[in-house]
């Protein structure tokens, strides 16, 4: 049970254990797929620095 808990993912872990009472959420690139297939649109993409890097995620939502 154990090693199949740590094959998932975080955010496939967050949407199957729980039910989201909101119907918005930030994503990375990885976690964005998960939600594409959850039935969440992408909003928008948020680019931005942190210490100089210049990284980004995707400002997402489904309607509940």
């Amino acid at each position: 049970m154990a090693a199949q808990r740590w094959r998932r993912g975080s955010s496939s872990s967050i949407l199957t254990g729980r039910r989201l009472r909101v119907g918005d959420s930030e994503a990375s690139e990885a976690a964005r797929r998960v939600f594409l297939k959850r039935g969440y649109a992408v909003v928008e993409r948020r680019d931005f620095e942190v210490a100089g890097v210049a990284i980004h995620n995707y400002a997402m939502e489904r309607r509940l």
